[in-house]
């Protein structure tokens, strides 16, 4: 160990150096507060400003704007989720797949705890 511990500083939280309880009850999420103030209407269109914002993208976008139509559709329809799964159990199809040689950089390392399915030949 490079470092010693440094012995001056106390190790466990005490009255004096606990930093406090957390947030104080009866206060709000900042989540609860932008809510809020995105159901507050706009001045000018007298609209939520929710979508008053909405329109503004929806403006932007028929202009010609690639990320105001992205996020109008993520908002709309949700974000596209590139999800890919392997399903092959059989390690003599993976190495045909991927080819032998990768399969065995891998395969020296550690192996996964996550997929037990899948497991290096032996």
């Amino acid at each position: 160990m490079p470092f010693p511990p440094d012995k001056s500083k106390p190790t466990q939280f005490t009255s004096e150096n606990n930093p406090g309880a957390g947030r104080p009850k009866g206060s709000r999420n900042r989540s609860t507060i932008v809510r809020e103030i995105l159901d507050t209407l706009d001045k000018k269109s007298n609209l939520p400003i929710a979508e008053a914002i909405a329109f503004a993208l929806a403006k932007k976008a028929l202009k010609g704007d690639v990320n105001a139509a992205k996020e109008l559709y993520d908002s709309g329809f949700g974000k596209v989720v590139d999800e890919q799964k392997l399903l092959i159990q059989n390690p003599a199809e993976i190495r045909k797949i991927i080819g032998d040689d990768v399969y065995e950089q891998e395969s020296d390392a550690a192996p996964s705890a996550a997929d037990p399915t899948v497991s290096p030949p032996k």
